[in-house]
């Protein structure tokens, strides 16, 4: 911009709003020109595009251009401008915004504004996503879009407050991480960003998952369950979630309509639909037909609270069934306790397979450690199970009898430090610090207890 201000003389402002107020009741006859509209009015102005270039092509230090020389003279803009206010008094959100930025001193209307902001953005989910307290967070992030109502241009309001959100936690994110060292740590010391390794290392897991889960090793329920749990639910609040809530009975009439089990595509186009794009758009991205999806977006209703989004978004996954739909309202505290019990095993077998299979390519695991994978279990194993990746298994051998299964020439004591090498280099070479073993996950989640101490 060149011009001394982005926004044309005080007259001719004027009489732009008197045409638009007159242009927007022609469009929308119950809708009323007042101060909300006039203070949106130049910010509308602002991206209007043959302005945009008039602006470009003024002078240095120049005057604004008038509004009679653009195209279609100040009545033309009038015209653009009405249908762009028309379209943003169509948003569910302008009637409460306006409330909001009319009398701010009405909370209730800001209250109203917020239960159908959250009913459509999952502002929870957002937080929690930058390992952050909805509940701490909430109080100022209400105070942000509170101010920022004033400063709306008139265009998707929801993702006008996602943006908030998100540049929220940003700042929060970033106010909370350390100064950089200035001084040498030393050379026993090794710098490392847990925050990083972790999320890392949760991706690693749920590749995995997804592998188990596509192979058939375990259910889609599994996979329901072990994603609700990753998000930081307990298994009591999952409980009561799915008793309580009616995502699994709009999920039944999804899987009643398009078949059992889910296919990918149409768990991709439910995931969509969920996230808000418009059954057309959700086609395009799934290759499912347009109509289809315009149903199934009728039959999962009414746009979904952060709670009941989440559920459904656990759902929304391939082979999901109707009887996994019903089993899933049955489920007490102790049967979901077993569920993640036998999931937790499985994906750390499959973890540790993955470790081995990386082991085995760079060549680090020697002859007797691979009769030892050979010869570790007492039964055959079926498909997958490979037990020799630590002392949990209950049908694991005796070391002798390993090497003399295995025909190797090595006493008890040198054949039990070929066991525990095996599980060292699967544990330190091939996942890595960042993963305890399978024990040491089933004692994280159990709450702490306070024993005795003894002397």
């Amino acid at each position: 911009m060149r011009c001394m201000t982005s926004l044309p003389s005080e007259d001719e402002l004027e009489a732009l709003c008197e045409l638009t107020a007159a242009e927007l009741e022609a469009l929308v006859p119950e809708e009323r020109f007042g101060g909300f509209h006039r203070q949106l009015l130049p910010k509308i102005l602002r991206r209007h595009a043959p302005w945009r270039e008039a602006l470009e092509e003024a002078e240095e230090g120049s005057p604004p251009p008038s509004l009679e020389g653009l195209e279609g003279g100040v009545r033309g803009v009038a015209q653009s401008l009405a249908r762009e206010l028309a379209k943003a008094c169509g948003s569910p959100y302008f009637r409460l915004a306006k409330q909001v930025f009319l009398r701010r001193e009405d909370d209730a209307a800001f209250r109203s504004l917020w239960e159908l902001l959250e009913s459509q953005l999952p502002v929870a989910r957002i937080v929690r996503r930058y390992r952050l307290d909805p509940e701490h967070e909430l109080p100022a992030l209400q105070s942000r879009i509170w101010e920022a109502i004033a400063k709306w241009d008139g265009r998707d309001f929801r993702a006008y407050c996602a943006r908030i959100v998100r540049n929220h936690c940003l700042d929060r994110v970033t106010a909370r991480r350390p100064a950089p060292l200035e001084e040498d740590p030393g050379e026993g010391s090794r710098p490392a960003a847990p925050s990083v390794a972790q999320r890392d290392a949760l991706d690693y897991v749920l590749s995995v998952i997804d592998e188990l889960e596509a192979a058939g090793r375990i259910g889609a329920l599994d996979g329901v369950l072990m994603s609700l749990v990753g998000q930081g639910r307990s298994v009591a609040d999952i409980v009561h979630g799915l008793r309580s809530s009616d995502v699994p009975h709009r999920f039944q009439r999804v899987c009643e309509r398009v078949g059992s089990p889910l296919e990918s595509e149409d768990a991709l186009a439910l995931r969509l639909l969920l996230d808000g794009l418009t059954p057309t758009e959700a086609a395009t991205v799934s290759g499912r037909d347009e109509a289809v999806l315009a149903e199934l977006a009728e039959l999962l209703g009414a746009p979904l609270g952060t709670e009941a989004w989440a559920l459904a978004r656990a759902f929304a996954r391939p082979g999901l069934r109707v009887r996994d739909l019903e089993r899933a309202q049955r489920l007490t505290t102790n049967a979901i306790n077993l569920c993640l019990n036998r999931v937790r095993l499985k994906v750390w077998m499959g973890l540790v397979d993955r470790a081995y299979e990386t082991l085995r390519r760079r060549g680090v695991i020697d002859e007797f450690e691979l009769a030892v994978v050979a010869e570790r279990c007492a039964h055959a194993p079926p498909a997958g199970c490979r037990m020799y990746k630590d002392l949990t298994c209950k049908r694991g051998l005796a070391p002798v009898e390993v090497a003399r299964r295995s025909g190797l020439d090595l006493d008890a004591r040198r054949a039990e430090g070929v066991m525990q090498g095996l599980r060292a280099k699967l544990l330190e070479q091939g996942l890595g610090p960042g993963f305890p073993d399978y024990n040491a996950c089933l004692v994280e989640r159990k709450p702490l207890r306070r024993g005795r101490t003894r002397s």
